[in-house]
């Protein structure tokens, strides 16, 4: 990518270096960013940066299938990562774990930027 952003490296013997170079940590870090590995996932998510949705506006932001949006978002609350409230006969969920909010706005950048670059390359785009 030609940014001329430089990338920042924590300083050796950081507090970073020293918690990624322990085994247990990286685990940690590894089985976090699973939850966000999922593309399904990963919609529903984009789709509730916005606020609570319903399971029936999730199914129509993301364009799948109920069956596949409640597995997802059951996964997502069991992880912590979003938090389901019952009003009536309607199920809302919301993100719920601050951490999770921001790693979302995070990939978004990411992502315009990944969108950039394949536009730049003229790369095609990725089978769904």
């Amino acid at each position: 990518m030609a940014d001329d952003t430089e990338v920042k490296h924590p300083p050796s013997g950081s507090t970073r270096q020293m918690m990624m170079a322990q085994g247990e940590a990286c685990h940690l870090v590894r089985d976090y960013l699973a939850h966000f590995a999922n593309p399904l996932r990963l919609r529903i998510l984009c789709s509730l940066l916005d606020g609570r949705a319903s399971v029936t506006e999730l199914v129509t932001a993301t364009g799948a299938r109920q069956p596949a949006v409640s597995q997802q978002l059951n996964l997502l609350r069991l992880a912590g990562i979003v938090l389901r409230k019952q009003e009536g006969s309607c199920r809302y969920y919301q993100i719920a774990d601050p951490v999770a909010l921001e790693m979302m706005e995070d990939i978004l950048v990411i992502a315009e930027k990944l969108w950039a670059r394949r536009d730049q390359s003229g790369t095609p785009e990725p089978d769904e």
